[in-house]
């Protein structure tokens, strides 16, 4: 990694006495090594051991005292404190054996001088032996045609040639007499048949037809529909009007909203319950739109129960509008039951509450289409919570913003997928964010995440883009992950996580690291590029394991681990210097 010095240190040796006492080390020769490190020569350093050193500005009693880096026979390495000014000071070596026993130098710390100017040129050297003959010169051009040869005997006589083209007819000779008339020819064809007349005057408006009833279909309409409500609609589908009958697998049903918005109420007590086999189906995200609010811990505008199944959403933006402690806009109820919920086309939208707010909290086995999930403000802010044995999510996007304690744009947990999909997690202020939230709960469960792009952007707190947590394996492949906040993680490590093909960029004021491993897990990446501002793979606790093959590491501190185990195996640096084994 590049070093920049601020500063050129040069020791200057004053006509002073050295202090040193019998049985204690002894000064001879004190150099400075770039900026950082203050190399001290002389006699007996270890006779005794070497306990301190330290320096101070001279006459001042304040002594500074100096990290040691390295202890031998004739020289000790220290570590000169940051920021150090240019002027005089006092070197003291103290003896280890506590006799209190010392050596002292006055040394003066200055700016290095300009570049001197360039010596005289050196000697010709002797002349070298003769290189290898060169390859064959271009071919020339060629040469002027010689005089002509001398005629040669005749030969035989060639074949006869083709035949000439007939020559140009004569003229026509004159017309003989006129023949006798022929008898008459049959009657020709119909002739073409003529235009249209003029249209005639409209007749009288016949009677209204009978209007199209499908079955098994019911519409909902501002006027004009079966129902004007979503809520009559679902509460007559094998009940009062019975309209479809009991849904079943043989039994669909469809509840069609034609555009318009719906006014839903309190969720607590006029919730859009979903039943088996029933679908509701819009006419678009932003034309149909079902609001509710108030509070309640578990049921969302749009409700999910435990055992639901073949239940589907389509083409609808359901909005939880706040004034309350939760917000849910679509949820299971209980959270944690078996539901099997299809949402496609769909936006759910949270915001207002001064608790939990969730655009999408589901659980059991939930399949998301295109979807657009948004929770803002509260004391936690989730895009998305999927909480299931099975969940899978294609091409749909997340996004979870100020909330005071935990802000995510999209939390997993358990078993499942995430594909070509979007998430970020914004302004959280002082308190925890993620892009993703990713928690395997068991050791054998498994989450991939696909062809993803993954943000956190906090400008006044901390943020992670990714944090892979639990017992099980988060695997990331062809994702892009990026954090910034004050400081920044782009992957947070918690949990065995698999990096696959991804770029891993870390940014923003401050701290700024590509990955940070923790908890006694095992990370691998393959083919991924890390960029970090101030460290770019940052790995704590003996059980920690990290491997890195064929990557890039660019930007801060390569690798730092503390009891750590990180292996490099054809991965470079930022300048595409391969690292050793030991990712130095």
């Amino acid at each position: 990694m590049k070093r920049f010095c601020w500063f050129v240190a040069i020791l200057v040796a004053v006509a002073i006495p050295k202090y040193s006492f019998a049985g204690g080390p002894t000064i001879t020769q004190v150099d400075v090594i770039d900026e950082t490190e203050l190399h001290i020569f002389g006699t007996d350093l270890l006779k005794n051991g070497v306990s301190e050193v330290y320096l101070s500005a001279d006459n001042s009693s304040t002594l500074q005292s100096l990290q040691l880096q390295s202890v031998a026979a004739t020289r000790v390495v220290a570590w000169l404190p940051v920021g150090l000014i240019s002027g005089e000071y006092r070197l003291d070596v103290v003896a280890g054996n506590g006799s209190g026993n010392r050596a002292s130098e006055l040394i003066t710390i200055g700016a290095s001088g300009s570049d001197g100017a360039v010596g005289p040129p050196g000697p010709q050297g002797p002349q070298g032996s003769i290189g290898p003959q060169g390859l064959p010169g271009a071919v020339g051009p060629t040469g002027s045609v010689g005089p002509m040869g001398p005629v040669g005997q005749e030969g035989s006589q060639g074949a006869s040639g083709v035949q000439g083209i007939p020559g140009v007819p004569g003229t026509a000779g004159p017309s003989g007499p006129a023949g006798p008339q022929g008898s008459t020819g049959p009657v020709g064809p119909t002739g073409p048949q003529g235009s249209t007349g003029l249209v005639g005057p409209a007749g009288a408006q016949g009677a209204a037809g009978v209007t199209a009833k499908y079955a098994k279909v019911a519409t909902v309409a501002l006027s004009g529909g079966d129902y004007d409500s979503p809520l009559t609609a679902m509460a007559n589908v094998s009940a009062g009007d019975n309209w479809c009958g009991a849904p079943a697998a043989n039994n669909t049903c469809l509840i069609q909203i034609m555009p318009g918005t719906w006014n839903l109420g309190d969720v607590s007590t006029s919730s859009l319950v979903m039943r088996s086999f029933v679908h509701v189906t819009g006419s678009g995200a932003g034309v149909t739109v079902l609001n509710g609010s108030g509070d309640a811990l578990g049921p969302g505008v749009v409700t999910f129960p435990t055992g639901v199944s073949q239940a589907a959403l389509r083409n609808v933006t359901v909005h939880h509008v706040g004034g309350s402690s939760q917000a849910y806009a679509i949820a299971s109820n209980p959270f944690g039951g078996a539901q099997a919920a299809l949402l496609q086309d769909v936006e759910a939208i949270a915001d207002g509450a001064t608790g939990l707010t969730y655009g999408i909290r589901l659980s059991g086995s939930p399949v998301l289409n295109n979807v657009v999930a948004r929770a803002t403000g509260g004391g936690g802010a989730f895009g998305a919570l999927l909480n299931g044995a099975d969940f899978s999510v294609f091409n749909s996007r997340f996004y979870g913003a100020q909330g005071t304690v935990q802000t995510a744009g999209l939390y997993v947990v358990g078993n499942g997928a995430v594909f070509n999909s979007y998430a970020e997690g914004r302004d959280g202020g002082a308190g925890s964010l993620w892009g993703v939230l990713a928690e395997t709960n068991t050791s054998g469960a498994v989450i991939d995440i696909v062809n993803t792009r993954i943000y956190s952007r906090n400008v006044s707190g901390g943020a992670a883009a990714i944090q892979p947590t639990g017992n099980g394996l988060v695997r990331i492949q062809g994702s892009f992950l990026e954090g910034i906040g004050s400081p920044a993680i782009a992957a947070f490590v918690s949990g065995n996580t698999e990096f696959t093909n991804s770029l891993i960029y870390a940014g923003g004021t401050g701290i700024g690291i590509a990955l940070q491993v923790g908890f006694d897990k095992v990370v691998k990446v393959h083919g991924t590029r890390l960029v970090g501002a101030t460290n770019v793979v940052h790995a704590n606790g003996s059980g920690v394991q990290v491997m890195l093959n064929h990557s890039a590491l660019i930007g801060g501190n390569n690798a730092t681990f503390n009891g750590a185990s990180i292996t490099c195996a054809g991965t470079v640096d930022e300048s595409l210097n391969f690292m050793t084994s030991g990712c130095p």
